[in-house]
């Protein structure tokens, strides 16, 4: 073959001992190998490799009777995610079974299978954004088969392995020891909520008992009450009767976290929406996620028109002077709170409440001047740490693309490496 394809376009010129070929004629891709009934009978569980998990890099163990897959992958095997991202992952693990929709390359005279785990990612996601289009992106082996390859000598390639093996272990040693400094900066919001939330400002003032197990010693001034005398609870829905071409903006439980509050998306029509789109919310309300409450799905509504959210929040909204939604946000937000949600709601898998059992809990009410003050400090403190978190995660940002960046360099011969470089 004499022309390289639209992958390798952007090069200028490639080393004169790499070869230009095809994959087709360098490896295989199969489904690794038939699975037999007994051939875990000697685990009491295994793992099963799914699309999602060589993405996010979560395994789940499995049981006799639990599956149907039909192929078995190994140690140091290489393993792609045909659809969604395309993501490579090394096994490193013990025998597992391998999902249908992931493939396992083969190691080839041509190849070096750890050359492979970092060549392939810089291709597969440009042969899929020029093929596809659909919503789901999904690749095929015969779109890997029929893709142009350089191909280094076999040397070339165990030195190039060896180098990004190192390379790419600096770099993400670094990534995690500024995202281990990010999740502290969280942790620390965190206890700040809990602290300003259930002890007040001053550390000085004096204490009571609070009759509430999980809160323990409030200030002496402070009230409690449960949520349910100072708030209404799920008062507006859309009906039946409602104007298909009505437009909002649709909160699910999955557009909403405890970091970054709501996530607004594109305005949906109301005969396009799905059947749980029935909540009204309105500017300073409370939403409270009710299923997968260990999520921490929980926010103040910010004041914009056409919001409906899912029937698996619950909506509350102050109907009393006494209390401030701000306050109430992040009253519902403090690890006490969620711990006895979570420890009240029903479900293994998907542990729910109801809005009505959510409205019995317990509510700390200081006095209305001393909640505004906490409002204030605690919002100061967070856009503090808001600032630092940003410049931190620009930081592992610029990491990933300088990493990226490095990968395809060495790979498509840009940059050459040597021996003395390892």
């Amino acid at each position: 073959m004499n022309k390289v394809s639209f992958v390798y376009q952007n090069l200028d010129a490639i080393p004169s001992e790499w070869k230009i070929s095809r994959y087709k004629y360098h490896i295989k891709i199969k489904n690794g190998f038939p699975f037999k009934s007994n051939y875990f009978d000697h685990y009491d569980g295994f793992p099963l490799i799914r699309i999602r998990d060589i993405t996010n890099g979560e395994i789940k163990t499995f049981y006799k009777g639990d599956f149907s897959e039909e192929f078995i992958i190994k140690k140091n095997d290489l393993i792609i995610g045909m659809d969604g991202d395309f993501n490579l992952r090394w096994w490193d693990g013990p025998d597992a079974l391998l999902n249908q929709r992931c493939c396992q390359i083969l190691e080839s005279n041509t190849f070096y299978l750890r050359f492979l785990y970092y060549l392939l990612p810089y291709q597969l996601q440009i042969i899929n954004d020029i093929t596809y289009f659909t919503t789901v992106k999904h690749l095929s082996i015969f779109d890997i088969y029929e893709e142009t390859v350089l191909i280094p000598p076999i040397e070339e390639q165990r030195i190039i392995s060896l180098y990004l093996d190192k390379k790419t272990k600096q770099i993400n040693n670094l990534i995690k020891k500024i995202e281990r400094k990010i999740e502290l900066l969280r942790e620390k919001k965190t206890a700040l909520i809990n602290q300003f939330v259930t002890k007040g400002l001053d550390s000085k003032v004096s204490m009571r008992d609070s009759g509430i197990n999980w809160i323990g010693k409030i200030p002496r001034n402070w009230g409690t009450s449960k949520i349910k005398y100072l708030t209404s609870y799920n008062d507006e829905v859309l009906n039946e009767k409602t104007d298909p071409n009505y437009s909002f903006h649709y909160i699910e439980v999955g557009d909403v976290n405890f970091e970054n509050g709501i996530l607004i998306k594109e305005k949906i029509l109301f005969k396009n929406s799905p059947s749980r789109a029935r909540r009204v919310i309105r500017s300073k309300d409370v939403i409270i996620s009710t299923v997968r409450t260990y999520l921490r799905s929980i926010s103040i509504v910010p004041d914009l028109p056409n919001l409906i959210c899912s029937t698996g929040f619950c909506v509350l909204r102050s109907k009393s002077r006494k209390l401030l939604s701000d306050y109430l946000s992040y009253f519902v937000k403090t690890t006490g709170f969620v711990e006895e949600v979570v420890k009240n709601s029903y479900g293994v898998s998907y542990p729910a409440i109801n809005s009505i059992d959510l409205t019995q809990f317990d509510l700390l009410l200081p006095p209305l001047e001393e909640q505004r003050k906490i409002v204030e400090r605690i919002s100061y403190e967070e856009n503090l740490l808001k600032k630092i978190i940003e410049k931190l995660q620009k930081k592992v940002n610029l990491l990933i693309e300088y990493r990226k960046s490095l990968i395809s360099s060495v790979v498509t011969g840009k940059i050459r490496i040597t021996e003395d470089m390892i």
